[in-house]
């Protein structure tokens, strides 16, 4: 008997190709779909950066259109139009500090040229390096800080000119102004010059004046002069003679009260020559004590005339009694 062949069983074929197949195209389908998408997702971001540019465009100020562009920022910081926003925003802040710069300069150009011009200067420009602290400007702020000082006194200076023909109390008061305003400036030293001329000018009218003094008997406005000057110029090369001619001016002022006052008791010779005796006690050095002496020796003989005189009239009494 032949022996039965049994039929071999058929290999099975593998599944891994057909399984990385599989793979492979769910992955370049999921690869394509995500190429897409991105792809998809630019196009959009683009589309609304063009958008966001012609909003920027339309806008007045540049406040506004800055707050725009950080926004996007803010919003797409991966965005390929990241860099492109950041740059307009750093040319808008160019201009925003620009612009800002000019309207300070405007602020301080409108300023008046006065004692308070340098401190509200100052605060201005002060006030925009506070909101620009690294301002490109900032080398040109310092520079006219610096030079505030000398324009202020250069404008002082020329206001003094337009004194020269006032009077002396106009003329002290600008000149003493300015060098207290202005100790150690450029022109310190010619308005020095300028006040000490005036201290000679004054010095030369106060002795103008003493005649017309001495010529009126009023001797009040010359008292008032050298008090002036003393006051003025106190450091004078002339306060020593000044200091002893307003003496001699008060003392003469004195005399014509005094008579004036002896005047005023009328007939009553002892309360005239007691007004007398109580200034030489007040005034024992007095320039004048010669002339109120001899305005004593008169009233004694005045005293003495009105002795005899009662001597006699008691005696014509006494002899119409006999």
């Amino acid at each position: 008997t032949k022996p039965v062949k049994v039929p071999a069983k058929p290999k099975r074929k593998s599944l891994l190709p057909i399984a990385a197949m599989v793979i492979g195209l769910v992955l370049v389908i999921c690869v394509g779909a995500f190429v897409w998408l991105r792809m998809e997702k630019s196009e959009v971001i683009e589309d609304e950066y063009q958008s966001l540019l012609v909003e920027v465009e339309n806008q007045t100020e540049l406040e506004q259109k800055k707050v725009l562009l950080q926004n996007y920022v803010n919003s797409y910081q991966q965005s390929e139009n990241t860099a492109d926003a950041q740059k307009r925003i750093q040319d808008i802040s160019n201009l925003l500090e620009e612009r800002d710069f000019n309207l300070t300069q405007e602020s301080v150009a409108i300023l008046a040229l006065d004692e308070n011009y340098e401190k509200e200067a100052t605060a201005i420009y002060n006030a925009y390096l506070e909101k620009y602290p690294d301002s490109a400007y900032l080398d040109q702020i310092e520079q006219i800080l610096a030079e505030i000082p000398e324009q202020v006194e250069s404008a002082d200076y020329e206001k003094l000119q337009k004194v020269t023909q006032a009077n002396y109390d106009q003329r002290f008061a600008a000149y003493t102004k300015f060098l207290a305003r202005h100790p150690n400036g450029r022109y310190t030293n010619e308005v020095q010059y300028l006040l000490s001329d005036l201290g000679d000018e004054f010095f030369d009218h106060l002795k103008q004046q003493i005649p017309v003094c001495e010529q009126q008997n009023q001797w009040e406005n010359c008292v008032d002069l050298s008090s002036q000057f003393l006051n003025y110029f106190g450091n004078s090369t002339h306060a020593e003679e000044v200091i002893v001619f307003k003496k001699q001016f008060e003392d003469n002022r004195d005399l014509v009260r005094l008579r004036a006052a002896a005047e005023k008791k009328g007939g009553d010779v002892e309360a005239a020559k007691q007004v007398y005796l109580d200034y030489l006690t007040t005034h024992p050095d007095s320039s004048i004590r010669a002339a109120v002496e001899y305005e004593l020796t008169e009233i004694e003989f005045k005293l003495e005339d009105k002795k005899i005189w009662e001597n006699a009239v008691e005696f014509s009494k006494d002899k119409q009694n006999d």
